[in-house]
């Protein structure tokens, strides 16, 4: 929903049963390595998906009002400066404090996605052929995985956005 989706090329993407988006996935290759999130900027819907994705919490700077996927209300460049810099302050401050958590899940992880609609079936091929991480097809676009490793996770999205974009 918001400007430039903030679901890598899924349409969705579920771990656990838990819808993940750019930030979420992103949270929890950090977590499982004991990294916490504690600033998350970006247009007010994806400081929303985020918030109920990442119960422990963050510092939220919204620099853009999302009107679409192609259009957005955005603050000027010294304002959203400032509100970055206020925000990156507070969020060291609020670590070095113990106030964020590592974002983590119970594993092993079912990842279950589906391609964007918008893909040609020769990318969804291509997802496909990407034996290395025994995707398992469950429809003409979605994908099941299990694995132990949230890295895993992160390697396959850059495979899949890999053959995206040739």
């Amino acid at each position: 929903r918001g400007v430039m989706g903030h679901n890598f090329a899924f349409d969705s993407f579920t771990v656990n049963g838990k819808v993940l988006n750019e930030v979420g996935i992103n949270a929890l290759i950090a977590g499982e390595v004991g990294v916490s999130v504690s600033l998350v900027s970006g247009d007010d819907v994806l400081i929303a998906e985020t918030r109920k994705m990442l119960p422990e919490g963050f510092v939220a700077v919204v620099t853009k009002q999302a009107l679409g996927r192609n259009a957005a209300i955005t603050y000027s460049p010294a304002r959203v400066q400032a509100m970055l810099e206020a925000g990156a302050a507070e969020a060291v401050r609020r670590e070095k404090n113990g106030e964020f958590a590592p974002f983590t899940m119970k594993r092993p992880y079912t990842v279950e996605f589906m391609l964007r609609k918008s893909f040609p079936d020769s990318i969804v091929d291509s997802v496909a052929h990407l034996t290395e991480f025994n995707l398992q097809r469950r429809g003409e676009r979605s994908f099941t995985m299990v694995t132990n490793s949230a890295r895993q996770m992160g390697w396959l999205l850059d495979a899949i956005e890999e053959t995206v974009i040739r």
